[in-house]
């Protein structure tokens, strides 16, 4: 399967206007390559790159060096930048942030509308938008009413509608309680069933768990690439990260150590009830 998403020796540094002086690259020197429908989770401790590089994937940040390429696209030609954004949809962790409009179905019109999407189009994508994160029957209800869990879906909604086939979630749980994040993390899942390829930020290990690949990213340098079962087995990585390793792995740890028989493929919560219950 030809790559999706190409980074090529990217390199981004800030500059000093931007309010940062140190000669230190924000992302140094990585590369990576994602397929279509893959769901990946970048990983790493506050200042290690992870939200620089997704504000790069599709070109709010430019490369200082080196190049990404989405599905053979330059970010750096201003001629397709808005190509590229049509491709990879954003969604931040301040909902209220992205809310621009005073009512949830026009919130999540906003973006298609912008594009010249017209009528009966416009109010398809709006309806399965809205009914693809659970939030169809607010659709007449004012934004600014809802709790953070809501209305992060409707940010979500509102990426959906651009039919995006990337979304890129930049800790997109870190501003919610447990509650919402549940919500959350229900929908960005049943994206990816859908075929929709996810870019998930986190510096939640619950989270990393759920995704089929695990970038792990510490002072703009990629640690590491793999699956999350080999990333929480390497103890020292995790540490070295700043991360930490997810409740449900510690538990299954000491239940190993104390003889009870259980795959280092457990991982997460549900996985380990199942295991034990056999």
């Amino acid at each position: 399967m030809a790559n999706f998403i190409e980074v090529k020796d990217l390199v981004y540094r800030y500059s000093k206007e931007q309010g940062d002086d140190n000669l230190c690259p924000a992302i140094d020197h990585v590369s990576i390559e994602i397929k279509r429908g893959e769901y990946i989770s970048i990983a790493g401790s506050n200042g290690s790159g992870k939200s620089t590089l997704a504000r790069c994937l599709n070109g709010l940040l430019l490369p200082t060096e080196g190049e990404i390429l989405v599905d053979g696209m330059d970010t750096n030609d201003d001629d397709l930048i808005w190509d590229i954004r049509k491709k990879i949809g954003m969604v931040f962790q301040n909902p209220d942030n992205q809310i621009v409009s005073s009512m949830v179905e026009d919130e999540v019109a906003f973006g298609p509308e912008n594009i010249g999407i017209e009528n009966p189009e416009l109010r398809k994508r709006v309806d399965n938008a809205l009914k693809s994160v659970g939030m169809y029957e607010y659709r007449n209800r004012e934004a600014h009413k809802l709790s953070g869990g809501q209305k992060q879906r409707i940010a979500i909604a509102g990426a959906v509608a651009m039919r995006p086939d990337c979304i890129v979630f930049d800790e997109p749980t870190a501003m919610l309680d447990p509650k919402g994040r549940s919500q959350v993390m229900k929908v960005i899942r049943e994206l990816n069933d859908q075929g929709i390829t996810i870019i998930l930020i986190t510096h939640f290990m619950e989270e990393v768990a759920e995704a089929d690949r695990v970038l792990v990213m510490k002072s703009g340098k990629l640690l590491a690439d793999s699956v999350p079962e080999d990333v929480f087995a390497d103890t020292n990585l995790i540490e070295s990260a700043g991360l930490e390793i997810p409740a449900a792995v510690l538990l299954r740890n000491e239940l190993i150590e104390n003889g009870i028989s259980l795959s280092h493929e457990v991982i997460n919560k549900d996985d380990l009830v199942d295991a034990l219950c056999r």
